[in-house]
């Protein structure tokens, strides 16, 4: 059997229902395997216990995890006024998944990072992959990051974080069906993977909140040359890493954010004017983003 994956989906506001449908949906796209993993993506206003339980219920011998999001994109759809939830199942005898939960994420982003690396080296022997899902509103993923790359090595680590319905209060994460808040969950790939991220040259929809027109945008401290008089414009970053975006406005005032690493798509970054970045990945809200793969 190769690897396969299939997406189910449910706008149902009721969150034992919608969990069951979307699992359902999943599983059925799969042809007759059991799920190894399953990802799940859902709005803020579920019950997110109710709906693990409900998934767990159709998939109780998957992998499980996921976060909260401002939104849900799946298939031709996307949902963010309303309640949603999507559930990836994946069905693999080549590949192996590896889940992990960091609970302390928010109160120690570094060990956080140190804690990730420790448990990904004793527990995998070969990971191709290390996709991270944290609390998008609390935690400094840089300072995460720097540990984890720095204990990892040039093992490709990709992912985004939890996001609420754009009040910024709280974020969910997902492991197995425990909700956490502050946390992280990952999971790796290993096995029979080859495991490629998205190229340079993906254009970034920037998005100012505030600030009185016209706008300088700068990148590192260098002037992007970008239109000032818009407050939404793209952007296509050049190399991979990271890069610190700043804007000034026509009074002076100046607000700064560590900007995305181009090898992620249709990344929107939300500059609020009161020292905040936000953006917002497919179903994923996300806060200094906090995803880079090594050149």
């Amino acid at each position: 059997m190769p690897t396969q994956a299939h997406v189910g989906l449910s706008s149902s506001d009721d969150s034992r229902q919608a969990g069951t449908e979307a699992a359902k949906a999943a599983l059925a796209g799969l042809g007759g395997p059991q799920a190894d993993l399953a990802l799940v993506f859902a709005t803020s206003e579920h019950q997110h216990d109710v709906l693990l339980q409900a998934i767990r219920a159709v998939l109780p011998s998957a992998r499980l995890l996921g976060c909260s999001g401002e939104g849900v994109i799946a298939h031709d759809e996307s949902l963010e006024a309303s309640s949603a939830v999507a559930v990836m199942a994946i069905a693999s005898t080549g590949m192996t998944f590896d889940t992990f939960v960091v609970e302390e994420y928010a109160q120690s982003p570094a060990d956080a990072g140190h804690k990730l690396a420790r448990m990904v080296k004793e527990k995998v022997r070969d990971p191709q992959c290390v996709c991270l899902l944290s609390d998008g509103l609390l935690g400094n993923a840089t300072d995460f990051l720097a540990a984890l790359h720095a204990d990892m090595g040039h093992v490709p680590i990709v992912g985004g974080t939890a996001a609420d319905g754009m009040t910024f209060e709280q974020t969910f994460q997902y492991d197995g069906t425990r909700v956490l808040s502050g946390g992280l969950v990952a999971f790796t790939i290993s096995g029979a993977a080859d495991v490629e991220i998205a190229g340079a040259d993906v254009p970034v929809v920037l998005k100012v909140e505030g600030g009185a027109l016209p706008l300088t945008w700068l990148a590192d401290g260098a002037p992007l040359g970008l239109d000032g008089n818009a407050r939404e414009i793209e952007w296509t970053p050049e190399g991979r890493g990271f890069v610190r975006l700043s804007v000034i406005d026509a009074k002076g005032r100046v607000d700064t954010g560590l900007g995305p690493d181009p090898t992620i798509a249709q990344l929107e970054t939300k500059m609020d004017w009161n020292g905040h970045v936000r953006g917002r990945l497919a179903a994923l809200a996300l806060n200094a983003l906090s995803v880079c793969k090594p050149a």
